[in-house]
Formats: structure tokens, sequence, C-alpha cells
């Protein structure tokens, strides 16, 4: 799979990525492209899982207006108009890729970590939406970057040098992590100051 990790820190967010992509059994570390990370608006979106995803997520925002992604209900959104897409346009996407699964809910078999300026978002397999406030990460090697993001948000450091740390340790121990790591980072709105309006003073 591979490790993709979002973090909030000093005023940034950034979405961190190694670039490993397997080919069945064979990792292409020289494949063109980055197939975990798109430009989705003003947001950043990274997803673990199929590299597929990449190309039918492309191919489904190619001319399309998105969202804002404010909060969990607009990201949810998203995916739900998504899910029924691949489903109606994409004939090739399985209704269920464990038909063997006792949920109820649906199973994209994929995970995604979506970064903007209201923040870092992950979507869950079964499109589950939960915001974070200060890091999140995904993929195979998702628990090496928590643990290592614990101990690296308490330390110096801006947050694309926590976020590229985080990967780097994943890349360690996670064997389906590697490749280059590339950082991306969110827009953040501008706090424009409202200036007082002056009184006016009347004459006696």
């Amino acid at each position: 799979m591979s490790t993709i990790v979002a973090v909030e820190k000093k005023g940034k967010t950034v979405l961190a990525s190694d670039t490993l992509t397997s080919c069945g059994s064979m990792a292409c570390v020289n494949s063109a492209g980055l197939p975990k990370v798109t430009r989705v608006g003003a947001s950043w979106l990274g997803s673990t899982g199929f590299s597929v995803y990449k190309n039918v997520l492309d191919h489904y925002l190619a001319g399309r207006r998105v969202p804002a992604f404010k909060d969990e209900r607009t990201v949810l959104d998203f995916f739900v108009r998504f899910w029924r897409a691949l489903h109606d346009d994409y004939h090739f996407v399985n209704d269920q890729a464990r038909t063997d699964d006792p949920s109820p809910f649906a199973d994209l078999d994929a995970e995604f970590l979506l970064v903007n300026r209201y923040g870092i978002f992950q979507v869950q397999d079964i499109l589950g939406v939960t915001r974070y406030e200060r890091y999140c990460a995904i993929g195979s090697g998702a628990s090496h970057a928590e643990g290592a993001l614990e101990v690296l948000m308490q330390q110096d450091g801006t947050a694309a040098e926590t976020a590229t740390r985080a990967v780097q340790v994943a890349m360690k121990f996670d064997r389906a992590t590697g490749g280059e790591i590339i950082v991306y980072e969110a827009a953040h709105q501008r706090r424009i100051p409202v200036k007082a309006k002056r009184k006016r003073t009347t004459r006696s």
C-alpha cells in the first residue's frame, strides 16, 4: 500500500506521501506521475489502496465543480456522490469488495486523507468521515507514522518537517512504503483586520 500523513502545526497544514507503487509483486519506484495525491479544488486528497483510484478520481473530477470541503458533511456528500458514480458510470467496479463481510456499510477498499484551509479530514473505507485537529495517518504504515507523530509534534520543527519525518519512520518499518517523499501545503485563509470606523464628533 503506502503511507500518507497530514499534520497541522504552527499555522500550517500539510500532506506528505511516499511514492512507491506496486504492480502486482513488483515495486514500481520509477513510475511516472504521483498516483497517491490529487488536487481537488483548493484541497489536497491522498488515497491508499488500489492505484486505479487515482485514474478514476481524475476522470470523475474532469470539468466538475467541487465543494470547499468546510466540514465533515460536505466531505461525506462528495464521497457519497463519488460512490454512486463508481456504480453508475464505472462498471468495472464491484458492488462489494468483500462478499463475506457482514457489515451493512459500503466498502471502498481504500482510505482517503484530505487537507485544506479548514483542517484535516480522514475518509474511511466505509465512508466514515472524521476531522482531526493535529495529525492523522493512513495506509499500511500508518501505525508507525502515528507513533512517530506523537513524539514529533512535541518537538520543534515545521509541519512539513514533522510530516516528512513521520513518513520516513513508516518507510523504515513498512515494506509497502518507499520511494520519494513529497509534501503538499494547504492554502490558509488570511485574516484581514477590520479597520474601526472613526466616530464623528459634533461641536456644541
